[in-house]
């Protein structure tokens, strides 16, 4: 029996892709019954904005202090002090550096600041406001500042000094000081200098050689040695981090893609573009040996004819393809076929003639510049440079890249490089690498062919396809099912990652469990947001129109007699809502009055509910009468709107000139709002569109698998158009609010649907023109195309019958209590979370306790916590001041300031320094001015430190950081990866260990079992008895309890309580050490259930 026999394809997979669940379902291709569904759910990947802060923030601090340990390296070399004293005058200390003699320890402190303080090293573009220094050293214009400043004080709000300036001061300091201490040589003072500018170059990220990272260009030892052999070929070679972020070569893999403006990119495109037209009239045209006859009687141009054009290309500066043909062979546009064709016009021929290669040596010849890199003989330093141009993110990084790299620049050079810079928006990457590209160019010339025919007749694909089976093949080990391998070459959110390879996940366990293939898969896709270049666009025309609109609505509040002083912005954003609609709400069109809405009669309203889109943007809020708002209460428009009024509404959003697209996608939104409940809403539905796109890419990879390797019928893949869900649900009033549960059943409905859908006349249509390549050039392509654009129109309204009619019970039977509703959810074993919920802090250790130092920011604050002062003030708690030891006498004036005024109503420390200063109600009270001061000539007191106790700290060892005998470093909030069951032998019974996340291997996830932090939890709750290790818990686990008391519970795993020692359930159930046994569940992707393990005391 042939294969194709044996993997015969009777059922449609459903898929409902979410951002944290995917919704499945299985229909029978021949009776159209729903077999099974369910869904499954998966922990939402966080955004990494927080942990790339985070760890932005650790590396900032890790190179200050490496500045300070380098420098201080150097002062020791010299025997100056290398340990940094408090000066609270140090800008009055480093003016006087720059004049006369001052100390040695001044001189470190210094140094010291300004290792930490460089001051701004240029980047990318980035936009930045510098102090004014009007030739002055930074020090001098801070003192100026510092000193005529009220109370010493001053803030430079917004303004930096840069780097350069800072090393100017510091060198001319450390110059005027070589007079007095011949020991800071000019050797030294370079060293420093040095130190205090250096900076990594920005193409090496983070790590080395020597020291691998998964953030850095070096991975593996692999990646080392890959290195390491392309430095012996080349020794100008160097490997970037942005590398990663570039797509490979779809012909050698092996290889990165060209940019589009690669002189051979651009040579390829024209080639392209000039085989595969025709011309007609031979008689039309001059220079006939340029052409040659094809079978279909029209004419092509030969080696030769499009030598001349590429030549005519590179060499004239401004090109029209009307010029073109004219100049070249005598003929015209009219002669021509076979083009694209710009805005549909047939007489306006899109074709590729070098365009930015002769744009960018236009800007070249106008500054000035080098123009050898324009040599054709000569191109690689061309093409080097678009390269950076493409890697770089500024001017200045450009700059430094070409001349590290390429070649020395003049200053028209750089001026050049910022202006071809600015046009970097034109570029993008090709799909081919450079070498394939020069070998297609070199094809195409020679057999007068196009790169698909050449990719044929010369087999291009050989060497990607023979990797793409061999790796499927390793893989896979000869089992047919997709293969996530081919999504970690994707670029893509970490989201869009894991949406994939859960329903990856889904689709394989459904194949697993049918033992064949399915005849198609169809996914409910949502409408992506616009491309790069069209959203640019319409962000530049809203800027522009909201600038224009927050000006006429001031002036229209002018007239209506409002004062500068009393224009605030609410009023000016709800003039600009109302202008929007020309002063009607928009939902019922009757007006509004402009003074109700002034005066809060009427107010502004979210379109979509900001308690599900967390969206506040002004695209997303409107005016509307009190009716309406009150009437449409947490729905979108569509919900909130029915019949005519709601047709009368769509139309007139459709014809507004005076919103934005995305307002107008937003008051349209048709969809359930509900799916996508989360903070960052938009993000979400392009994650989701992205990844519904991305799962039909990764299932005709496997296709392709399916074709090379065995030679067996594709897999169809449907993708929903956007509202057919909706207009579904719509029809028959199902349910829409079903994600309140714990297993929500309502993704397996929208699943069901969309499974249904290729069993319908309709769903048949989509998708034959969806999988078929020549669908349009059939001549039927165009009546399908209408049929379904009808078709559709049936499934918005109730008048038509359509074939869903025949399934609407068994869509309706679906929820959690049927037994073919199937569930499953992630357990949650990722160890890469935030290990630390704070950063590193001080621990005191006091009688073999510890206690964390706190501070108390404001204690004339009217919110002052006076529960916590309570405590800070009773000597029987552990909170305590700590001017409690250190200044006795003011600690016994405080406690009795705060037991005397705590009833005042305001910070009892105020209330005391007004009575003393004799300050009523309304005269302004300023702490600098009026605060309590530690003794008489003592500095004003507004922050006050205490110790608060703290268990189990995590003690960090860091030798570099002088610290007394009794202070120690920990981190803050360890987070727990899962826990660890043991039975303990000794006493009959089980134990449970927390595993801290420190204790696991991020990138291999391995736990270390000898890790310090595990080893004082085994001591603190084994003890000393003997113990086995059973298993390791997870949240998320399934497992069931056998009471030592008789019963069994079931439940899922949800977190540790360590002071009880137990494991909690999310039924709030607990897991105790007294119980007499345990197993664990666990669940495939598609919900079926198999016991993995089960223990029971004897």
């Amino acid at each position: 029996m042939k294969l194709e026999e044996e993997l015969m394809k009777k059922y449609i997979i459903g898929l409902d892709l979410g951002i944290n669940n995917v919704g499945w379902s299985v229909v029978n291709a021949d009776t159209n019954e729903i077999e099974s569904y369910g869904v499954r759910k998966f922990n939402a990947s966080n955004g990494a904005s927080d942990r790339r802060n985070y760890r932005n923030s650790r590396r900032r601090l890790k190179r200050k202090d490496t500045r300070k340990e380098d420098i201080f390296k150097i002062l020791n070399e010299i025997h100056f002090p290398n340990i940094l004293t408090i000066d609270t005058r140090l800008i009055e200390t480093r003016c006087k550096g720059l004049n006369e003699k001052i100390s040695k320890q001044d001189i470190t402190n210094i140094l010291s600041y300004m290792a930490v303080h460089r001051g701004y090293i240029p980047f990318g573009n980035e936009e930045v406001n510098f102090v004014n220094l009007n030739g002055k050293y930074p020090c001098e214009c801070y003192c100026d500042k510092f000193l005529n400043s009220v109370n010493n004080k001053y803030r430079a709000e917004r303004e930096t000094v840069t780097n350069k300036d800072n090393e100017r001061e510091i060198r001319k300091i450390l110059e005027i000081q070589q007079n007095f201490y011949p020991e800071i040589t000019s050797e030294v003072i370079e060293k420093i200098i040095k130190i205090l500018g250096r900076k990594r170059k920005f193409w090496e990220g983070p790590g080395g050689i020597n020291s691998l990272t998964s953030f850095g260009r070096f991975k593996t030892e692999e990646d080392v040695i890959k290195y390491q052999k392309q430095k012996e070929i080349n020794p100008d070679y160097d490997k970037y981090i942005f590398e990663d972020l570039i797509g490979k070569c779809e012909v050698d893999p092996d290889k990165k893609c060209a940019s589009n403006g690669n002189f051979y990119a651009e040579k390829f495109n024209l080639l392209n573009d000039f085989i595969n037209v025709s011309f007609l009239n031979i008689d039309e045209i001059n220079n006939k040996e340029d052409f040659y006859l094809t079978k279909d009687k029209t004419y092509k141009l030969k080696e030769s004819g499009l030598n001349k054009v590429f030549e005519y290309c590179i060499n004239k500066e401004n090109i029209t393809i009307k010029g073109l043909l004219k100049d070249l062979f005598a003929t015209n546009v009219n002669n021509m076929t076979g083009f694209r064709q710009k805005d549909h016009d047939p007489k306006k021929p899109d074709m590729s003639t070098m365009n930015m290669f002769r744009a960018f040596r236009k800007i070249f010849a106008k500054n000035n510049a080098n123009m050898k890199i324009f040599d054709i003989k000569n191109i690689e330093k061309y093409n080097e440079i678009i390269n950076y141009i493409m890697l770089v993110p500024g001017n200045v990084e450009l700059i430094n890249m070409v001349s590290s790299m390429v070649m020395s620049l003049t200053k028209n050079d750089e001026r050049a490089l910022k202006e071809i810079f600015k046009s970097k928006v034109k570029l993008k990457y090709h799909s081919l690498c450079e070498d394939i590209l020069k070998r297609a160019c070199n094809d195409m010339l020679s057999l007068q062919k196009n790169y698909m025919q050449v990719y044929k007749i010369k087999d291009y694909g050989k060497k990607s396809r023979e990797l793409f089976i061999a790796k499927y093949d390793e893989q896979n080990k000869g089992k047919l099912q997709l293969n996530s391998c081919f999504i970690d070459d994707i670029i893509a959110s970490p989201q869009v990652k894991k949406t994939l390879r859960q329903a990856e996940k889904i689709i394989n366990e459904i194949i697993k469990d049918k033992k064949t293939l399915p005849y198609a898969i169809a996914i409910e896709s949502i409408k992506e947001e616009l491309s790069g270049n069209e959203k640019k666009k319409m962000y530049t025309d809203i800027n522009k129109k909201n600038k224009e609109l927050h000006n006429k609505a001031e002036e229209t509040l002018k007239s209506l007699g409002f004062d500068t002083n009393q224009i605030t912005k609410k009023k000016i954003t709800k003039i600009m809502l109302y202008e929007e609609f020309d002063g009607v709400c928009p939902y019922c069109n009757k007006a509004i009055n402009i003074n109700n809405l002034i005066n809060g009669a009427d107010e502004i309203e979210h379109i979509l509910p900001r308690s599900d889109s967390f969206n506040d943007s002004l695209d997303n809020r409107t005016i509307s009468c009190a009716d309406c708002n009150r009437k449409k209460g947490n729905k979108t428009p569509l919900q909130y709107l029915t019949g005519s009024e709601k047709e009368s509404f769509v139309n007139r959003i459709k014809s507004n000139k005076n919103i934005s697209e995305f307002k107008k996608n937003n008051f349209l939104f048709d969809g359930d709002i509900s799916k996508y409940k989360t903070r960052f809403f938009n993000r979400n539905l392009r994650d989701t569109a992205y990844a519904t796109k991305e799962l039909v890419k990764q299932i005709n990879i496997f296709n392709d698998y399916l074709e090379f390797k065995n030679n067996i019928d594709k897999i169809m893949t449907l993708s929903t158009p956007g509202q057919l869900t909706h207009d579904i649900r719509d029809r028959y009033n199902l349910e829409k609010d079903r994600d309140a549960g714990e297993k929500p059943y309502h993704h397996a409905v929208d699943a069901s649907i969309v499974a249904l859908l290729p069993t319908t006349s309709i769903g048949k249509k989509i998708l034959e023109f969806q999988n078929d390549a020549n669908f349009f050039i059939k001549p039927n392509s165009k009546s399908v195309m209408l049929d379904i654009g009808k078709e559709l129109k049936y499934y918005n309204t109730k008048e038509e019958k359509i074939e869903y009619d025949d399934y609407i019970v068994d869509l309706k039977r679906i929820d959690d209590i049927n037994p073919k509703f199937m569930f499953s959810s992630e357990i949650n074993k990722e160890p890469n979370k935030q290990l630390f919920n704070a950063n590193m802090y001080k621990v005191i250790k006091k009688e073999d306790k510890y206690y964390k130092i706190q501070q108390i920011n404001d204690i004339y604050d009217s919110k002052i916590d006076l529960d916590l002062f309570e405590k800070l003030f009773d000597d029987s708690k552990n909170e305590t001041l700590l001017c409690q030891s250190q200044h006795k006498e003011f600690y016994n004036k405080l406690k009795e300031i705060y037991q005397k005024y705590k009833d005042s109503g305001i910070s009892p420390f105020e209330a005391y320094q007004r009575e003393v200063n004799n300050l009523s109600k309304v005269d302004k009270f300023n702490y600098l001015i009026h605060g309590i001061k530690m003794s008489e000539n003592g500095p004003v007191v507004k922050k006050l430190r205490y110790y608060t106790p703290i268990s189990e700290p995590y003690l960090v060892d860091k030798k570099t950081i002088n610290k007394k005998d009794n202070t120690y470093l920990a981190y803050d909030g360890l987070s727990q990866a899962g826990i660890e069951i043991y039975y303990n032998i000794d006493k009959n019974c089980l134990a449970f260990i927390p595993i801290p996340a420190i204790a696991v291997n991020l990138k291999t996830r391995v736990i270390n079992h000898n890790h310090p932090m595990l080893e004082r939890y085994r001591k603190k709750y084994l003890k000393d008895s003997n113990a086995k290790r059973i298993v390791t818990l997870f949240n998320g686990n399934t497992i069931e309890i056998y009471k030592a008391k008789g019963g069994v519970i079931k439940g899922e795993v949800s977190s540790f309580d360590k002071d009880a020692n137990r494991i909690r359930l999310k039924d709030r159930s607990s897991f105790v050490t007294s119980d007499r046994g345990f197993s664990i569940i666990d669940y495939n992707p598609i919900g079926k259930a198999q016991k993995r393990l089960t223990f029971m005391i004897k």
